[in-house]
């Protein structure tokens, strides 16, 4: 399969996004030929590194970008405050890289042989620059839907998957203005290809978090966050001051406002009273059989009070 921008040498902001909006038409259609097809190397073969990165990947809007600030917060891990969706895109060459500027981002192209090599210079470049980290965090949900081919490449990282109440993240997703899964339909069908790719995985690398219990309880959750990382526990990382730092970048960008505020659960259930009948039930419907296991009970409607 062609990839849509194939040709394309510089990956602005804008064009990233449109191949993000393509990558999630292609995934949920077909998924595995589409992933077979996505060129995971420059000119050299990709082989394992030994790097210990953490991925922080998942559902979109559900609290990957409060995860990326909380663990970017704590001193022995940095990261970047945008998506990269270095491993689903073809074009890396042309990535515009916050905090690296192009000569540099150039010269790393030109010394890496492969597209883990050179994420992993980059990797090296970004903790240069925020010692006294020694690992890179980096967040972009979609790179659930190459988990498989990750946990390959990077035997030693770690991974930390967010999920949400599909509803709950739907409603999110609305007030976002690039949101790309309006259509409630799809949105499930992506939420279910997602979640199946990790499930599928069953590797003790990949840690779930529901947002929920990171809104209701944010120390224990990290608590549990950090020992799968082996790291100690730091209750800095909660600051709001520190968790709008690190995500500068994405909230300029528009639809993540909360990550100012200190963290608390108003938002849990909220698409009980927020999100349309029909849109409700469309989606509730679709993924019904997953609703019970990850915890979400299907009980009142749009329109009640929770």
């Amino acid at each position: 399969m062609r990839h849509p921008n194939t040709g394309l040498r510089d990956v602005t902001r804008v064009q990233l996004m449109r191949e993000r909006i393509g990558l999630v038409s292609r995934f949920a259609a077909d998924a595995p030929r589409y992933v077979d097809s996505v060129r995971l190397g420059l000119p050299g073969r990709n082989r394992p590194s030994e790097k210990e990165h953490v991925f922080v990947i998942g559902i979109p809007r559900a609290g990957t970008t409060l995860m990326n600030a909380l663990l970017c917060s704590h001193r022995a891990l940095c990261g970047l405050d945008q998506e990269t969706h270095f491993f689903v895109i073809n074009h890396v060459a042309g990535l515009s890289i916050s905090g690296i500027r192009k000569d540099c981002y150039d010269r790393l192209v030109r010394r890496a042989r492969s597209r883990v090599e050179l994420f992993d210079l980059v990797a090296e470049a970004v903790i240069q620059r925020n010692r006294p980290a020694t690992r890179f965090v980096e967040k972009t949900p979609g790179h659930g839907i190459v988990l498989g081919q990750l946990l390959r490449l990077y035997p030693n990282a770690r991974f930390v998957f967010m999920v949400r109440d599909p509803r709950d993240a739907f409603l999110s997703g609305k007030s976002h203005p690039r949101f790309y899964g309006r259509n409630p339909s799809k949105f499930a069908s992506f939420y279910r290809l997602l979640l199946k790719t990790a499930r599928d995985a069953e590797d003790r690398r990949v840690l779930f978090v529901r947002y929920e219990d990171l809104a209701e309880a944010p120390f224990d959750t990290m608590g549990g966050v950090f020992a799968h990382l082996g790291v100690e526990m730091d209750e800095t990382v909660f600051d709001p001051a520190a968790l709008a730092r690190h995500s500068g970048q994405i909230i300029s960008l528009g639809g993540h406002d909360r990550i100012r505020k200190p963290i608390d659960a108003s938002s849990v259930g909220r698409w009980k009273v927020s999100l349309s009948g029909a849109e409700a039930e469309e989606i509730g419907n679709s993924l019904a059989d997953l609703l019970p296991e990850l915890g979400y009970e299907d009980c009142g409607r749009a329109g009640e009070a929770p």
